[in-house]
């Protein structure tokens, strides 16, 4: 049997070489890297070199590959991966995010941070009774039909017509400039009375790191109270890395509802959304508007949610170190571009420094 070498062969069985469009490298000149062997910070390939991770599964590994409470997952397993019911461990995970997070009064598991923010929408067009949802050129939340105009990165939406998307989700959908207040209110005078939610990420990652304006997310607040809509705060990113209390908390800005993921699964896949009461009372069985998944609060993927969170709560030094990691790669970076005399730009943005506690207006 001839041996095909492994980038050729993912060109020819996956689409794109590829299961996601932004592992298969062309953005960056390359192919697609095969990791075989994932072990704390680093990456390794089939022919046994070690490569520092900084990727980390693009956002998911907060501890890297094999934190210490990956183990023992038979024990786990043991218990059942999924039961299609309810479990004492969801009962607990949520009412310790709740903890963390006090804006989600209530909330529902979802499998996906897409399909976290795509409940989340839904539930505020059913609260509303609205159809159109103001987001930002550039932000990403997943890569359900709306959440993907105007995305940024590698989301590779251009053109809408030519990306399956349908002409009726980007009729229903007002793309806004990030940090500008003027360009949100131009496109509110136009929309305003139809307007369901406004979605924003508090902290960009996706079009490179981007930190608010003084003032801007509290003039979201300000408009969707105003135009009878939902502020919606997308903290897939941004929760846990920014510490147990997310953005909202640093920012004193309290959204209606909250998506949160990645991190919260240490690599398996877990995400939720939750918010006001009344606004989540809209879900069935309570109310006429459905969300669920067969994966949604499975049990596997709970446990180390609970996991992660014991990790932080038992351990809170950890970001104080990741910062201080964070600062020094930063500033290494800096000076080796100039020592070789080459422009560029590097932003470090921490728990402790991303975004400072303001008063709301």
């Amino acid at each position: 049997m001839s041996v095909v070498p492994v980038a050729t062969a993912a060109l020819d069985t996956l689409a794109g070489g590829s299961s996601s469009p932004v592992r298969a490298g062309r953005r960056v000149g390359g192919q697609p890297f095969v990791c075989v062997r994932g072990e704390g910070p680093y990456a390794f390939d089939g022919d046994g070199r070690r490569y520092v991770d900084y990727v980390m599964a693009y956002g998911p590994l907060l501890f890297g590959h094999t934190p210490p409470f990956l183990r023992d997952l038979d024990a786990l397993a043991a218990r059942g991966v999924v039961y299609g019911s309810t479990a004492p461990d969801e009962l607990a995970l949520a009412e310790r995010i709740r903890a963390h997070l006090p804006s989600m009064e209530r909330l529902r598991f979802a499998t996906t941070g897409s399909e976290a923010v795509q409940g989340a929408v839904r539930v505020a067009r059913a609260f509303t009774g609205c159809d159109r949802v103001l987001k930002f050129a550039g932000n990403y939340h997943g890569h359900f039909d709306l959440a993907l105009q105007d995305a940024g990165a590698s989301a590779e939406t251009s053109d809408a017509r030519r990306s399956g998307i349908p002409r009726a989700v980007v009729d229903d959908l007002v793309v806004a400039r990030y940090n500008d207040l003027d360009d949100i209110d131009r496109l509110l005078a136009h929309c305003g009375d139809r307007l369901a939610a406004i979605l924003v990420e508090p902290i960009c990652g996706n079009m490179g790191l981007v930190e608010t304006v003084p003032g801007f997310l509290e003039g979201l607040r300000e408009r969707a109270t105003r135009h009878g809509a939902l502020l919606i705060f997308d903290e897939i990113i941004t929760w846990l890395r920014l510490g147990l209390g997310g953005a909202q908390a640093r920012v004193g800005v309290t959204p209606d509802l909250t998506t949160v993921g990645k991190t919260l699964g240490a690599g398996f896949p877990l995400g939720a959304f939750g918010g006001r009461a009344d606004v989540m009372a809209m879900l069935a069985p309570d109310g006429p508007c459905f969300t669920g998944g067969t994966h949604a609060g499975m049990p596997f993927a709970v446990a180390l949610g609970l996991r992660v969170l014991d990790t932080l709560e038992r351990e809170p030094e950890l970001l104080i170190e990741t910062e201080r990691r964070a600062r020094s790669l930063a500033d290494g970076i800096r000076t080796a571009f100039s020592e070789l005399k080459l422009p560029s730009t590097t932003r470090c943005a921490t728990a402790a420094s991303c975004c400072r506690p303001r008063t709301t207006r």
